[in-house]
């Protein structure tokens, strides 16, 4: 299982930004993954950012004070950015490729995905690393399938450590777990849970 976190996608786009074409004035970020990176290369060039369905729905752009004398109608913006996080298959770059159909005639667009696997450069115009699959991302880690099969830790993982006095392995700390601050929402099931590296597993029987 490949891992990238968002310290990885932040540094393939610093280490390749340059691919980007200069006259980029518009980046157009995939929902919704592809928002993340869109924001961290729009940073970056000190350029807007949208959304593909504002885009599409001809939405205004909006920004900080920044990038505020960059802002214009949309249909005066001529070379446009649309960024996705990763491409597996091609489908979300294939179905934005879609919805932007009538744009491309008075518009220069260029693809962008961050992480790509080898078998997907011809579907892009644009990458920055080749990560193979199977493959998961900090930011979608707590949604991923693969959760169903993993055994995770309780305190500090999915929700706060406990105190000194509460992690009394008894009453204490079954009043803890009843109540803990929660860190993280998985919406998917876990396969199983451990407390600490004393790995008592309680299987769970429902999503957590």
């Amino acid at each position: 299982m490949q891992y990238r976190s968002l310290v990885n996608l932040n540094e393939q786009i610093v280490r390749n930004i340059h691919q980007i074409p200069e006259n980029i004035d518009l980046i157009v970020g995939i929902p919704r993954s592809g928002l993340l990176a869109a924001n961290l290369i729009a940073l970056h060039l000190n350029l807007p950012v949208t959304d593909l369905q504002s885009f599409v729905c001809k939405l205004d752009v909006k920004s900080g004070n920044r990038v505020k004398h960059l802002i214009k109608p949309l249909e005066e913006y001529r070379n446009i950015l649309v960024v996705d996080d990763s491409l597996l298959t091609g489908k979300a770059m294939n179905e934005a490729r879609l919805s932007l159909q009538s744009q491309a005639k008075s518009t220069n667009i260029t693809y962008l995905a961050v992480f790509i696997v080898k078998e997907a450069i011809g579907l892009i115009d644009l990458y920055f690393d080749i990560c193979p699959f199977p493959r998961v991302s900090e930011w979608n880690l707590m949604h991923h399938n693969f959760l169903e099969s993993c055994v995770m830790d309780i305190d500090g993982v999915l929700c706060v450590d406990p105190t000194d006095d509460e992690n009394d392995d008894g009453l204490e700390y079954a009043k803890f777990i009843a109540n803990a601050r929660t860190l993280f929402r998985p919406s998917v099931r876990i396969g199983a849970l451990i407390k600490d590296n004393r790995f008592r597993s309680f299987l769970c029987s429902n999503s957590v």
